[in-house]
């Protein structure tokens, strides 16, 4: 923890990317490295992988209204480590009132389901933002059209010279142009100010989303499991490489398919990233019963 932190903590924007979406030890230790950039290195913003008006109203309602509004959210932020982390924010802003955090999303895709944005400008821009996404899926040279406006939307919200930590999926937070991410549009606007330390993990089991209805099949969370051989990233105890130690990391995604667990548990390049946090034997990061958002499709 205390190296990770020596090394992220004189940035403004650091990445803190996970190596699936659903692995619990990550989840609680990422969660407390926040508090920790919170409470002792001056950070006031927090950005999710999340819906950008979903997080304002769970930053407009406070603690009484954090069970119910975090249920709106992907499963990933919707579990017992996040909502520790949504209630130590609020509380310190209540001790804090000249000193607050922001709770932030940065993802457009709800607007596809059910729009709950406002009139203001950034309303607007959200809406231009979703809907070019949807409209333009893949562009051209393998970018991403929903990482460029993620891109856009933190630009929109980010305070310029405060501190903010950035929670998405690794490939998200790549600072590469080969597939340009949001990191490489992110870096592109503020360079050197920008810092990414990846999640990754050879063994254990995470929890993911099969999307079966595609063939014909039910749609369900499911837990996977997966044991890598390779020694580089062989480490019982949690370890934190300043610098990527190996051309490669391996991660999985939200999507699974537990007939074949490396489908989509894959060898990916470090090349875009400045370090990496390995933490094995992972255990599956369980979403709450009362989760809202995937309802309409199982």
């Amino acid at each position: 923890m205390e190296a990770l932190l020596a090394r992220v903590s004189e940035y403004e924007l650091i990445g803190l990317g996970e190596g699936s979406h659903g692995s619990y030890k990550h989840g609680v230790f990422r969660a407390r490295a926040i508090k920790k950039l919170i409470a002792e290195h001056g950070v006031r913003e927090v950005f999710l992988e999340d819906d950008v008006f979903v997080m304002l109203r769970i930053e407009a309602g406070g603690v009484p209204r954090v069970a119910d509004r975090m249920n709106e959210l992907q499963y990933c932020f919707d579990n017992a480590p996040m909502r520790n982390l949504y209630t130590w924010i609020l509380n310190f802003n209540k001790a804090h009132p000249r000193d607050k955090v922001r709770i932030l999303g940065a993802d457009i895709q709800r607007f596809n389901v059910d729009d709950i944005s406002d009139e203001s400008a950034l309303g607007k821009l959200y809406r231009r933002c979703a809907k070019y996404a949807r409209d333009h899926k893949k562009m051209e040279n393998a970018t991403s059209a929903r990482d460029a406006m993620m891109a856009k939307m933190i630009q929109a919200q980010h305070k310029a010279g405060v501190k903010a930590v950035l929670m998405f999926h690794n490939d998200h937070l790549n600072k590469s142009a080969v597939h340009s991410n949001m990191g490489h549009w992110l870096k592109k606007a503020y360079g050197d100010k920008y810092v990414v330390v990846a999640n990754t993990f050879i063994r254990g089991t995470y929890h993911g989303f099969f999307m079966g209805y595609t063939e014909g099949l039910k749609n369900e969370f499911q837990d996977i499991t997966v044991h890598v051989k390779d020694r580089i990233y062989d480490a019982a105890e949690p370890t934190f490489f300043p610098s990527p130690p190996a051309p490669y990391l391996w991660e999985g995604h939200g999507g699974v398919d537990k007939r074949d667990p490396y489908k989509e548990f894959k060898r990916k390049s470090s090349h875009g990233f400045d370090a990496v946090l390995l933490i094995n034997d992972e255990t599956p990061l369980r979403p709450f019963k009362s989760n809202n958002i995937f309802k309409p499709y199982y």
